[in-house]
């Protein structure tokens, strides 16, 4: 028997017959805290300044090969400490089409999921003015 997972919509979608905030489930919802997780910034949750990974301040600084390793590093640590119905097998940083001059970050995070098993989730990361 899989397990059943339940989170809301962040969009704020309404629920066409209760009117309430939609619901999504399963594989959805895993990547929508993944997400809020790695597009987090360490003292945005209340009380847990632990929280989120803060990659997206990486976008103003130099890129080099260090850069792609911090990045590995703290997705692979904060998304397995904030999302434990995860496991973590990789972290790809496009460095083709991560550029200095655009400040753009292309990831692909590939992970683990119990009953559901391997799946992958892209994430573009773009600096706005």
């Amino acid at each position: 028997m899989t397990t059943q997972y339940t989170d809301l919509d962040l969009d704020f979608t309404r629920h066409p017959g209760t009117g309430d905030v939609a619901r999504i489930f399963n594989l959805s919802a895993i990547k929508n805290s993944m997400v809020n997780i790695i597009n987090g910034k360490p003292f945005e949750k209340p009380f847990d300044e632990h929280y989120g990974t803060g990659i997206r301040g990486l976008l103003f600084t130099l890129y080099t090969p260090l850069t792609s390793i911090i990045i590995k590093k703290l997705i692979t640590e904060k998304v397995e400490l904030y999302e434990p119905r995860v496991s973590i097998i990789d972290v790809v940083v496009d460095s083709t089409s991560t550029n200095i001059d655009t400040n753009h970050l292309s990831l692909d995070i590939i992970y683990y999921v119990r009953d559901y098993g391997q799946q992958s989730l892209r994430i573009e990361m773009e600096r706005l003015r």
